[in-house]
């Protein structure tokens, strides 16, 4: 439970330790639960944004190792400086995507779906404005080949920030029925330490 977002969604219970002889105080999960409304083909859904977030995470990655001449202009190099923040929390919301099963949480789906919107979308207008400033660049100064590879994967982590902000809905939860959701789950990370 990272915020008090979701204080309400946890009981706190009191189980006594036989090993430890004394008594544990935990909180246990007993909101909703979600589940994705494209179940049946959520195997394929992961492994498109997964592929698809991992090839806007290398292409970033190439970026800044190709030490090209536009890179060093700052309508380039700015916009790109920028897209690592929502680039951590895209890696965030993968690793969470990697491991959200059948029912989630209410703060493991805002993590996944709501996350990922918002990353998408801010990677999406910052790899745009690189775009236009690489444009900017190409105009004032003649490209070298590393300007070439640099404008390439710019375009790379574009498209595949368009496609993942297009194919958003895909990652749409609904609210799982009483009876589904009544069986407590314990995801990693979902609840404080115990102790």
């Amino acid at each position: 439970m990272d915020s008090k977002k979701y204080v309400k969604d946890y009981v706190i219970v009191e189980d006594y330790d036989p090993v430890r002889k004394k008594l544990i105080t935990r909180a246990v999960y007993n909101g909703r639960y979600f589940g994705f409304v494209h179940a049946d083909n959520i195997k394929k859904i992961k492994a498109l944004y997964l592929s698809l977030s991992a090839v806007i995470f290398l292409s970033y990655v190439l970026i800044l190792f190709i030490n090209a001449p536009c890179s060093h202009n700052w309508y380039t190099m700015v916009p790109l400086a920028v897209m690592m923040l929502p680039l951590i929390f895209m890696g965030a919301s993968a690793l969470r995507l990697i491991r959200a099963g059948e029912k989630m949480t209410r703060e493991h789906r805002d993590k996944v779906t709501n996350r990922y919107r918002v990353v998408t979308l801010a990677s999406l207008i910052l790899s745009g404005a690189a775009l236009i400033g690489h444009v900017v660049y190409s105009i004032l100064v003649h490209d070298t080949g590393r300007d070439i590879l640099y404008y390439v994967l710019t375009v790379l982590i574009f498209t595949s920030s368009f496609f993942l902000f297009k194919k958003r809905d895909l990652l749409s939860t609904e609210e799982l029925p009483e009876e589904k959701s009544a069986v407590p789950v314990e995801e990693e990370g979902s609840g404080p330490e115990e102790g």
